[in-house]
């Protein structure tokens, strides 16, 4: 993992006419993670496993809400709020395991060519039965 942090410095600097310095090379060998998990609970290993599933959950949840607008809702009604917020969700895992198990088409053309219609039949179901 540092050989990678290394090379990436080197592109980076390269890239803007400059050379790293051997501080900074140094620090591309740290990993510091700040936890509040007692260390009888998870070893070394296990907290960046956690750590890795904690980033990638973010950013699964970051695309849901650009893409599949799970934080905006038409309603002011608490129950209509929820509904929709559940259908959302479910249009989200269901264009996640076609994503996983893959329909042909590369993450960014799938999203592109699905999701607009998923939220309109989503939203546009949602409004006709609840509105």
């Amino acid at each position: 993992m540092a050989e990678e942090r290394q090379k990436r410095l080197w592109e980076e600097a390269r890239d803007h006419g400059r050379v790293p310095s051997e501080e900074l090379l140094e620090l591309a060998h740290w990993i510091i993670v700040i936890t509040n998990i007692p260390r009888k609970m998870a070893n070394y290993e296990e907290i960046l496993v956690l750590l890795r599933l904690r980033w990638q959950i973010e950013r699964l949840f970051r695309l849901w809400k650009e893409h599949g607008k799970i934080d905006e809702w038409r309603s002011k009604k608490p129950y209509r709020i929820l509904c929709e917020f559940y259908a959302k969700m479910c249009a989200m895992i269901i264009q996640q395991s076609l994503i996983k198990k893959g329909v042909g088409l590369s993450t960014a053309k799938y999203r592109e060519a699905c999701m607009p219609s998923l939220r309109v039949n989503v939203i546009g179901s949602w409004h006709t039965f609840f509105a």
